[in-house]
């Protein structure tokens, strides 16, 4: 399943999804990859995916949708 592109609010620091929800900025989080990479990624999440009739084709999580975005690697 691919997922759709999420647009990018800038005023906001927000994505949105299909069902026009906005998906906020939670926090910062230092991933480290099986190759010893660091890296950081910012997390938004949806405020509420209960109800959605877009859901399935958006996301499969129990929970509220979430992403997690890499500035460095979205730059390349």
């Amino acid at each position: 399943m691919n997922k759709p592109t999420l647009p990018y609010d800038i005023d906001t620091d927000s994505y949105q999804c299909p069902a026009g929800q906005h998906l906020d900025y939670l926090e910062t989080r230092e991933r480290r990859s099986s190759a010893g990479y660091e890296s950081q990624v910012r997390i938004y999440e949806a405020e509420d995916c209960v109800g959605c009739g877009l859901r399935e084709q958006c996301h499969k999580s129990k929970s509220n949708r979430r992403i997690e975005i890499n500035a460095e690697l979205q730059g390349y």
